[in-house]
């Protein structure tokens, strides 16, 4: 049997809930301030993540949260998809909300 002539699994559950959910967060999002990315002028040296400075928060267009600092979820984006990572000014971020993982599971630092 080839490659191409496999059939793919269908997704399950989970799967679909969390496309479900990110479609709700761009309908949403859209609904949203626009975002005006900012000018990043320091960066982590091994992997060329933005760092942030006073006043700055990491947000995504698509997205309905803003994150004051480095968390799982800023990591896994940063690692999946790094262009989607914007460092906005936190006076911009207009009605978006602040990331529950920041305060409760924050990493050390600014990473």
């Amino acid at each position: 049997m080839t490659k191409s002539s496999r059939r793919r699994r269908p997704p399950t559950p989970a799967q679909l809930a969390r496309k479900e959910a990110r479609k709700q967060a761009g309908l949403q999002a859209a609904k949203l301030e626009p975002l005006r990315p900012v000018k990043v002028t320091s960066r982590k040296s091994s992997d060329g993540a933005p760092l942030l400075e006073d006043g700055q928060v990491y947000a995504t267009r698509g997205g309905t949260v803003f994150h004051p600092g480095w968390c799982g979820t800023v990591g896994d984006l940063w690692d999946r998809h790094p262009t989607s990572l914007l460092v906005v000014l936190r006076s911009e971020v207009g009605s978006r909300r602040e990331c529950q993982n920041c305060a409760l599971y924050p990493l050390t630092g600014n990473f």
